[in-house]
């Protein structure tokens, strides 16, 4: 079977189609004739070609696009990084921060926390625990310190920083665990829980001096010592005497 196809000739100056197959020159400009073929339906399926190409090519381009570019269309989370640590603490307490999110608590998320005093700057890394706290045991000298604590970021979440002054001070010793002539109970004769210093039977320590102690023993104020304020004025009685030059 013979199959025919429907060959067309057009001027190549002006476009007009040339009917005689046999016709050397242009009826409408003259020009000489070149014989310009195409093939019936080609060009409408070459130009849906042509466009599903171009389809194609964009949506390829917007691929990749978004993929390089997501966070413009899907921004991350910005947490809130908080210190829970007063602004003194002592230099056996932990150090404390939280990092919290929308949705709760970060767990497993590393934090920087850097003291500094203008000259010399300490830095600690720990991660969050369940509760979204990170707590560290700062090795620095006795002073007050600017502390900056820093969430670099991640996949997830965006970058968070907080900034605290915080006093490091001396921690207390443990009062109650020397050893001394009369326990609290001993001293409490009417065991209401508060002791005076006309309970206390104290020789070889001159008055002013045991005012001061006393004084310094008294946390609260009240004028009477209860029982941690008074293994703690035993302690200086006793421990520290040095202090108040004796």
């Amino acid at each position: 079977m013979d199959i025919q196809l429907n060959m067309t000739r057009y001027c190549n100056q002006c476009g007009v189609e040339i009917s005689d197959e046999d016709e050397q020159f242009c009826s409408n400009c003259g020009s000489n004739i070149h014989e310009k073929t195409t093939t019936s339906g080609n060009t409408s399926h070459t130009k849906i070609i042509i466009i599903l190409l171009c389809i194609i090519i964009g949506l390829l381009i917007l691929s990749i696009t978004f993929m390089s570019f997501g966070n413009i269309f899907s921004p991350k989370e910005t947490p809130t990084l908080e210190i829970i640590t007063g602004s003194q603490m002592t230099n056996e307490e932990t150090f404390k921060v939280e990092l919290v999110g929308k949705n709760g608590a970060l767990q497993g998320k590393n934090i920087k926390v850097t003291f500094s005093d203008g000259e010399n700057s300490y830095d600690f890394v720990a991660s969050t625990n369940a509760n979204g706290i990170a707590e560290i045991t700062p090795t620095v000298d006795l002073g007050d310190y600017e502390v900056v604590c820093e969430f670099e970021g991640d996949d997830d979440y965006s970058q968070a920083s907080t900034t605290k002054p915080v006093t490091v001070v001396q921690a207390e010793p443990n009062y109650e665990s020397y050893s001394y002539s009369h326990s609290f109970e001993d001293t409490d004769s009417n065991g209401d829980g508060y002791v005076t210093l006309s309970d206390m039977n104290i020789a070889h320590t001159p008055k002013n001096i045991q005012n001061q102690m006393y004084s310094d023993s008294d946390d609260d104020g009240d004028g009477k010592l209860n029982r941690h304020e008074y293994y703690k004025f035993m302690y200086k009685l006793n421990y520290d005497r040095g202090s108040y030059g004796l």
